[in-house]
């Protein structure tokens, strides 16, 4: 089976132009609120408190649930069914899942990175073990 670019580019535009406004207020409008929270989380970190760290963790799920509706929107938009604004605030359904299954999944990395984080641990002590003996070290205090 033989797949033509110009023919998957040119039915995504034709599924996607009608749309093209609502996604681009939707990005505006996410663009615009991490604006704000990040101008606010700022202003909180001069201060840390547990009640700015609540805020900051409180915001990191409030943007991961808008971005699990502009999934929806792009989702629905793909399956030619009815898009809106509105739709940008209905997915806080599945946030915890989402969130689980995100934990689950750097669990899953650090596991499969671990033999490489800790060789790569191990190679840098034996090169800090063997740079003591350098007597370039104790000649840094002239830089």
């Amino acid at each position: 089976m033989e797949f033509s670019k110009r023919e998957i580019i040119t039915s995504s535009w034709n599924i996607m132009k009608p749309h093209l406004g609502l996604l681009i207020l939707a990005v505006l409008f996410i663009f615009g609120l991490n604006l704000l929270l990040s101008a606010i989380q700022e202003a909180l970190l001069g201060d840390i408190t547990s009640q700015s760290v609540l805020f900051m963790f409180a915001a990191y799920l409030f943007q991961m649930g808008l971005h699990l509706g502009m999934l929806r929107i792009t989702l629905n938009i793909i399956n030619i069914k009815e898009v809106n604004f509105s739709q940008l605030f209905g997915s806080f359904d599945v946030l915890i899942p989402y969130v689980l299954a995100t934990i689950v999944f750097i669990a899953i990395l650090l596991i499969a990175a671990s033999p490489g984080i800790i060789l790569l641990l191990a190679s840098v002590s034996a090169d800090w073990d063997s740079m003591s003996n350098l007597e370039v070290i104790d000649n840094w205090s002239v830089i």
